[in-house]
C-alpha cells in the first residue's frame, strides 16, 4: 500500500479529555492497496493556488508512482477569490493526467445554485463572496435602486453567461466519497447517523456538533469548510480547511491611508479588485465602499460612451485596432468597469487615416487644444487627442503602436497582421496579440518614467500573466532587443519580481535588472513603488531614471535632443491640414 500523503502520520492517536485523561483505543486507517489519495480543501476562487497544488501533487506522484491515484476536491470552489470561473475551467479540464478526480458539493456551490433559482437569496450570497463569482463571469451590479430587481437582473445575466458545462458540473457534484477507511465530505457529518442517511444541511454546513464530537464515526472523516491555521488531525476526523497563518504584513489591516493611496494610483475600483483576497482573509474592507462604487459608476458611464463610438466606427468598415486600456478592460478584467480608461487608443494604417479623420470630424470630433510642454508634442506615433462634440469621449489616433523606438520592431502592420478578434456587445473588434499587448505595457511604463502613471500598466501586466494565455517569451525578448528597449523591459519585470511576482511567472533572464543597477536607481525605483509613491520622485530622479532604466543610452540621448529641438520648433501633433480648437 502506498501511504496516503493527506494522512501521513494518522496511524495512532492518544485522546485526552479536558477533565482527566484516558487512553483511547488505537485505530489504524487505510486506503485501498497501492492507491494514493489526495484531498484539496476550499479553493474559493484561487486558481493560482489550485495550479500550485496540482504541481505539488504531480511532483509527489512522480516519486511515489502508485498504481492508482485519486484527488478528492471537497467543495467551495467559488466565491471570495477573483478567479471562480477560472477554477471551474481548470476542474473541468484534465489537470492531472491519469488521476481520478472526485468533486464534492460545497455550501458555496449550493448557495450559487439556489441564487440561480431564487435571486431572493442574492443579498446573503453576494455579501458572502458571491459578488466575486459573478464578477468573474463578467456580471456587474445594475445601477437600479430596487434591491430585488437588481438581484433578479444579475441572476438573469449570470444565467446567460454561465457556460452549460459549468452549470452541469455544479448540478452533478457529489455529497460524499469513500476510499477505504476514509470518508470525504465538505463540512462534516451529524454524529450517530449513517453516512448514506446524512442530509445536505449537515454535510454542507455543520460545525460545532461534528467538530466537538469524540465518537467513532466508523470512518475517518476528511473535511474542509472550517478554517484553521493548520491541518487538524483528530482520532475521528481530519480537517483540511487550513488557511495557514497570515503573513506578517497581513496580521493587521494596512493603514487606511495606505489603502487609499493605492486607490489613488489604481483608482478605487481596481485597487479593491486586487485587495479582495486580502480583505477576505482579514474580514474587513480596506477601501471606502462609496469611493469604490463611485469609481465603478464612472468607469461604467465612460465605457458606455466609448462602446457607442466603437459601434459607429465599426459600421464604417475602416480597419482599426484598439490598444491599451480599452482592449485590456474588455479582454483581461472580470468586468470592464474595473479598469479606468482615459482616452480610446485607436491604431489605424496611414492609408486609412484620412477616412477615419473624415468620419470623426464629420461627427463633430475636433482636435483638443491641450496645454503643451515647452518642447511641444513629441509623440511620433500618434496625434493630439480628438474630443467628441459632447466632450465625453477622447480618441487618440495612432499610426504606430507606440513611439520610437517601439516601432523599430513592432509596427502597425505587425499588430494588424497578428491581431486577435474580440466581441464586445455584439461587435467584433481587433486588439493586439498577447505578446504585442505585453510589449505596449512595457514601452508605456518606460515612457511614463516608471512614475505613478506606470502603476496601471504594471497592473495590466499582472492581469496578462493571470489570464492564462500562453505567452511566447522568446518572441517578446526578440522584439525588445530588436527595438532597443530590452533594458526597460527587464526593468519592468525585475520591478514586478521585487514587488512579489511569483517565481517562474516570467523567465529568469527577463527578471534580472539591467547590469550594474541592482543598487542605486533600481533600488530607489522599487522603494518608490513599495511605498506607493509617498514621496514623488523629483525632476533629477526622473532624469536619472530615464537614462539608467527607461531607455538605452542612445535612445535617451535621442529623446533629449528631440525635446531640445522642440524648444525652437514646437510640434503641435496635428495631421496636415488640421488645426486645434
Amino acid at each position: 500500500m502506498v501511504d496516503n500523503p493527506v494522512v501521513d502520520g494518522h496511524k495512532r492517536f492518544m485522546f485526552s479529555k479536558l477533565f482527566g485523561s484516558r487512553r483511547m483505543e488505537e485505530r489504524t486507517y487505510s486506503v485501498p492497496a497501492d492507491t494514493c489519495v489526495y484531498a484539496i480543501g476550499d479553493i474559493h476562487g484561487r486558481a493560482d493556488l489550485l495550479k500550485r497544488m496540482h504541481s505539488m501533487i504531480q511532483a509527489d506522484l512522480e516519486t511515489r508512482k502508485p498504481a492508482r491515484a485519486v484527488v478528492v476536491y471537497v467543495g467551495d470552489y467559488i466565491d471570495r477569490g477573483d478567479e471562480s470561473r477560472a477554477v471551474l475551467d481548470i476542474l473541468l479540464s484534465v489537470p492531472l493526467e491519469g488521476v481520478e478526480s472526485v468533486h464534492l458539493l460545497g455550501n458555496h456551490e449550493a448557495f450559487m445554485l439556489t441564487f440561480l433559482d431564487d435571486p431572493g437569496v442574492g443579498d446573503m450570497w453576494l455579501k458572502n463572496g458571491g459578488d466575486a463569482t459573478v464578477y468573474s463571469y463578467g456580471v456587474g451590479a445594475p445601477s437600479v435602486s430596487d434591491r430585488e430587481q437588481r438581484h433578479s437582473m444579475m441572476r438573469d445575466d449570470l444565467r446567460a453567461k454561465l457556460p452549460e458545462s459549468h452549470l452541469e458540473f455544479l448540478r452533478t457534484l457529489r455529497r460524499y466519497h469513500v476510499e477505504g477507511d476514509y470518508a470525504f465530505v465538505h463540512a462534516g457529518i451529524k454524529p450517530g447517523i449513517q453516512l448514506e442517511d446524512q442530509v445536505d444541511e449537515d454535510l454542507l454546513w455543520i460545525r460545532g456538533e461534528f467538530l466537538d464530537a469524540r465518537a467513532d464515526h466508523g470512518k475517518c472523516i476528511v473535511h474542509g469548510h472550517t478554517i484553521t491555521d493548520e491541518i487538524e488531525v483528530r482520532p475521528n476526523r481530519i480537517g483540511i480547511g487550513a488557511d495557514g497563518p497570515l503573513p506578517d504584513e497581513w496580521q493587521d489591516a494596512p493603514p487606511l491611508d495606505d489603502a487609499g493611496r493605492l486607490g489613488g494610483l489604481l483608482t478605487p475600483a481596481l485597487a479593491a479588485h486586487f485587495l479582495r483576497p486580502v480583505e477576505a482573509r482579514l474580514g474587513t474592507a480596506l477601501l471606502d465602499a462609496a469611493a469604490v462604487r463611485q469609481s465603478l459608476l464612472f468607469n461604467r458611464f465612460n465605457g458606455g460612451v466609448q462602446r457607442r463610438w466603437m459601434h459607429e466606427i465599426a459600421a464604417t468598415g475602416i480597419p482599426v485596432a484598439y490598444l491599451k486600456g480599452f482592449a485590456f478592460a474588455h479582454s483581461l478584467y472580470p468586468v470592464p468597469d474595473l479598469r479606468t480608461i482615459g482616452d480610446m487608443d485607436l491604431l489605424v494604417r496611414e492609408a486609412d487615416l484620412g477616412r477615419l479623420l473624415e468620419f470623426l470630424t464629420g461627427r463633430g470630433f475636433s482636435f483638443d487644444a491641450l496645454p503643451l510642454p515647452p518642447w511641444g508634442f513629441i509623440s511620433d506615433a500618434s496625434f493630439m487627442p480628438l474630443m467628441s462634440p459632447e466632450g465625453d469621449c477622447n480618441i487618440d489616433i495612432h499610426i504606430q503602436p507606440d513611439c520610437y523606438p517601439a516601432y523599430r520592431s513592432l509596427t502597425a502592420d505587425d499588430v494588424f497582421g497578428q491581431s486577435v478578434s474580440l466581441e464586445i456587445d455584439g461587435t467584433v473588434v481587433s486588439i493586439p496579440s498577447v505578446e504585442h499587448a505585453m510589449i505596449l505595457c512595457l514601452t508605456n511604463a518606460a515612457k511614463d518614467k516608471f512614475g505613478i502613471f506606470s502603476v496601471r500598466k504594471l497592473a495590466d501586466i499582472v492581469m496578462l500573466l493571470r489570464s492564462g494565455h500562453p505567452i511566447d517569451w522568446d518572441r517578446i525578448a526578440a522584439l525588445a532587443a530588436a527595438g532597443r528597449f530590452l533594458k526597460p523591459a527587464r526593468t519592468v519585470f525585475a520591478l514586478l519580481c521585487a514587488l512579489g511576482l511569483p517565481p517562474g511567472a516570467v523567465p529568469g533572464p527577463l527578471c534580472r535588472p539591467p547590469a550594474g543597477l541592482s543598487r542605486g536607481p533600481f533600488r530607489r525605483l522599487v522603494s518608490d513603488h513599495a511605498e506607493m509613491f509617498h514621496d514623488a520622485p523629483g525632476p533629477l530622479r526622473v532624469l536619472e531614471r530615464e537614462f539608467t532604466l527607461c531607455a538605452e543610452p542612445d535612445i535617451a540621448v535621442r529623446n533629449a535632443a528631440t525635446r531640445i529641438t522642440g524648444l525652437f520648433r514646437r510640434r503641435r501633433g496635428l495631421p496636415a491640414g488640421f488645426s486645434a480648437d
